[in-house]
C-alpha cells in the first residue's frame, strides 16, 4: 500500500492532517472517497492519525461512470445507470425546477431543463463519501453559463444516492454536506 500525501483539512481530532485513498483532480482543495478506517498501513499508526483503507467501491463508480456520462451529455448511456424505476428528490432545491421526478423519463427533462438554461452545464464532484452497503454521499457543484445573461451560475450541495442491485434507484439533494450526512445518520 503507497502512503499518499494527507489532506489538507484537519481531522476532526486534533491538528492532524487526514490521509485519504483517493483524491480528484480539478479546482481547489483535497477530494477524496473515504473507506474503512479499519487499518492503517505502517508508519501511519499513533495518536490523532486516521487512516481510510480502500473499500470495494462498486457504488461510487457507479456514481462517477453516471456523472461523467451526464457532463459529457451521453444521456442515453447516463440513464443506463439509472433503475426505471428511480426517483430524483430535487425537493430541497430552490430553483424552479424542484420537485420529485420520477423513472428515467423525467431525469432526462429534468437534464434537458438544465441545459436549456445552462450552456456548459456540468457537475463538478467536490467529494464522495461510500456510505455501504446502499448509499453514497456526493458532495458538488452545478455550474453553467446562463444562456440568457451570460453569467455564470454555480451552485454547491450534497445529495445522497441510493444504489440497488447496481443501478442509481434515487438521488435526494440536500443543501449541504452536513445535512446530507446527518440525514445519512453520519456525523462529521
Amino acid at each position: 500500500m503507497e502512503r499518499l500525501p494527507p489532506a489538507t483539512a484537519a481531522a476532526s481530532r486534533g491538528d492532524t492532517p487526514l490521509p485519504v485513498n483517493l483524491s480528484f483532480g480539478g479546482r481547489g482543495g483535497d477530494r477524496a472517497v473515504r473507506g474503512n478506517p479499519d487499518v492503517a498501513p505502517p508508519g501511519w499508526q499513533g495518536p490523532g492519525v486516521r487512516w481510510f483503507q480502500a473499500m470495494p467501491r462498486e457504488n461510487v463508480e457507479l456514481v462517477k461512470r453516471f456523472l461523467d456520462l451526464v457532463n459529457a451529455d451521453e444521456l442515453d448511456l447516463a440513464m443506463s445507470c439509472v433503475a426505471p424505476d428511480a426517483a430524483l428528490d430535487w425537493s430541497r432545491s430552490e430553483a424552479p425546477d424542484s420537485g420529485i421526478h420520477r423513472g428515467r423519463e423525467e431525469w432526462l427533462r429534468w437534464i434537458a431543463s438544465r441545459r436549456e438554461e445552462l450552456s456548459d452545464a456540468r457537475f463538478d464532484v467536490e467529494e464522495l463519501i461510500d456510505l455501504p452497503p446502499d448509499r453514497v454521499v456526493l458532495v458538488a457543484y452545478m455550474r453553467g453559463v446562463g444562456r440568457a445573461s451570460g453569467l455564470v451560475a454555480e451552485g454547491l450541495g450534497a445529495s445522497i444516492i441510493r444504489v440497488r442491485d447496481g443501478s442509481l434507484a434515487g438521488i435526494t439533494l440536500f443543501q449541504s454536506k452536513a445535512e446530507a450526512l446527518e440525514a445519512a445518520g453520519r456525523f462529521e
